[in-house]
């Protein structure tokens, strides 16, 4: 089977696509300190097909769990505003 290569091989490709460090991709765990900014900065540089992958998207990057009706989302500016605050009172930060 070929294969484009694993997540060591291609880190530097995907830490410029994505503009998550590479030491975040070493290293998830380490994620975590990131700023919520800088986190919605990379759900910003992230392209979907549907509103929604991009929202799950950023509730994992965002730690938050809520349970969702897959599909039956508000527009994606909507979401991601209260995304934004949920975080931003979970993690006592200014965006």
């Amino acid at each position: 089977m070929d294969t484009f290569g694993d997540k060591r091989d291609l880190q530097k490709i995907i830490s410029e696509n994505t503009g998550i460090r590479e030491n975040f991709l070493e290293r998830p765990d380490e994620a975590s300190s990131a700023s919520v900014a800088q986190k919605m900065s990379w759900v910003a540089k992230r392209k979907t097909t549907r509103v929604e992958d991009r929202a799950c998207c950023s509730l994992g990057l965002l730690d938050i769990n809520m349970p969702l009706l897959y599909g039956e989302m508000l527009n994606e500016w909507q979401l991601e505003l209260k995304l934004v605050g949920k975080a931003t009172m979970l993690h006592g930060e200014v965006v």
